[in-house]
């Protein structure tokens, strides 16, 4: 194997380094790191799959809405259990006013 990347890696690594400086430093700070490659996954698979709609007589993969549900559902589920895990039982008192 070699140690020098080549052009895709350097690609994919640019693409990734941009995308977490964009929305690590400057959206959500040091703490929504952890988060970054599950962000990046979706961002990519979303990406490819509309990308792979351009070409003629294919599919895309992301107008079928069980896809788009599936999808959306995760992320609600996900982003619930990781507020519940950090507000405890105080998690409901954030949909109370202040």
């Amino acid at each position: 194997y070699s140690f020098v990347p080549n052009r895709w890696q350097t690609f994919i690594e640019i693409v990734y380094e941009t995308l977490a400086n964009l929305l690590i430093k400057d959206i959500v700070g040091p703490k929504g790191q952890r988060y970054f490659p599950y962000i990046f996954t979706i961002f990519f698979f979303v990406l490819l799959s509309n990308l792979i709609g351009l070409i003629p007589y294919s599919f895309t993969l992301t107008s079928q809405i069980i896809v788009t549900f599936s999808i959306a559902f995760f992320i609600f589920l996900g982003i619930n259990i990781i507020c519940i895990r950090i507000h405890k039982q105080f998690f409901f008192s954030l949909f109370l006013p202040a």
